[in-house]
């Protein structure tokens, strides 16, 4: 058994050392999570329930050609905001959303359909009734002084169509706080 245990070290050590031998290098600043995202808060979109999984600010220290290609962040050195999160409808009904399209960080207002901004993945979702789809990002571009950042939701739609009668969405922004 001691044999066992010590190929398992050696091994995870030399995963260890293989990995920390490329030219780029991303270190988590802290772990940045929002007091309330680091219990897995839920926020409701009517109908819908967002769960906040991670919300990290990552440091990108010496971006190689692939992560700048990746990103579309042509610089050496950025700080970007990674968020993940699950969208649960619970309703009976098809919805039809179309993901966070504006955000606002470090004051500015932003429109997440712009590559250049959002290098997560915008997507419109057909969320089947009581089922959840796991696991959405949006990756923002931020400065090592990020502290919140606002994401402002999109209206779901109910089988994937207005009828004429809704009333005019306005929702309650999503404030995620760094620490």
């Amino acid at each position: 058994m001691k044999k066992w245990g010590a190929l398992f070290l050696v091994m995870g050590l030399l995963m260890f050392v293989i990995s920390a031998c490329g030219n780029s290098s991303t270190t988590e600043v802290a772990k940045k999570d929002d007091a309330a995202t680091s219990s897995n808060k839920s926020y409701l979109v009517d109908p819908l329930s967002i769960t906040f999984n991670k919300v990290e600010l990552i440091h990108e220290e010496n971006a190689t050609d692939e992560i700048k290609a990746e990103t579309g962040i042509n610089e050496d050195d950025f700080y970007y905001l990674n968020i993940d999160y699950d969208v649960e409808n619970n309703s009976s009904d098809m919805y039809a959303w179309q993901d966070f399209t504006t955000a606002i960080i470090d004051g500015e207002q932003v429109e997440l359909d712009d590559k250049s901004i959002n290098f997560g993945e915008v997507k419109s979702y057909q969320i089947e009734p009581n089922s959840t789809v796991k696991s959405n990002t949006i990756k923002i571009k931020a400065s090592k002084d990020t502290k919140k950042v606002e994401l402002i939701p999109t209206e779901p739609l109910k089988n994937n169509t207005f009828s004429g009668e809704e009333e005019e969405f306005v929702p309650d922004n999503i404030v995620l706080n760094l620490k």
